[in-house]
């Protein structure tokens, strides 16, 4: 009992943690990467760098694989996070953490979006057909305008 309880606690502690590395640098986001713990059945993930992109993988036990890639801008920092997972309850459990965090006052614009609360300037996109598992979470540059029209207010 006292695995399973120790399992679901970093699962839901690592759950949360996309969306924290907007607008980070790539060496804080590395730095981050390094400290990310898996759990119990999952191989250490493997993290590659290039130019203006940071990707890790993570396998567990048979076909589960979550692949977490991060692209950044012409400054270095940071614009926006994908999560491809190898099934919809491990799509979903990543998913579910990131809308979880209040602080982004996620709302739902359409089936395949999400949008932060304006100073935030995030956004969520999932393909329309999403055999991949995937999701991206994106820097915004929004207006106050173009946020309006985005959340009907």
């Amino acid at each position: 009992m006292k695995y399973v309880a120790l399992l679901l606690i970093l699962v839901i502690a690592n759950t949360g943690q996309a969306q924290n590395f907007i607008n980070k640098r790539a060496s804080q986001v590395i730095n981050m990467l390094n400290k990310y713990d898996a759990g119990p059945g999952y191989e250490k993930p493997v993290i590659t760098t290039g130019d203006s992109i940071i990707t890790m993988r993570v396998k567990g036990s048979g076909k589960i694989e979550t692949v977490f890639i991060y692209l950044f801008d012409s400054e270095g920092r940071c614009k926006s996070e994908q999560i491809k997972a190898s099934c919809d309850s491990c799509y979903k459990k990543y998913l579910d953490g990131v809308l979880a965090q209040k602080k982004y006052q996620w709302k739902k614009i359409n089936e395949n979006q999400y949008i932060s609360s304006f100073g935030k300037k995030r956004m969520i996109e999932m393909p329309a057909e999403n055999n991949d598992f995937s999701y991206m979470i994106l820097r915004t540059g929004w207006s106050k305008k173009l946020y309006q029209l985005l959340t009907g207010n």
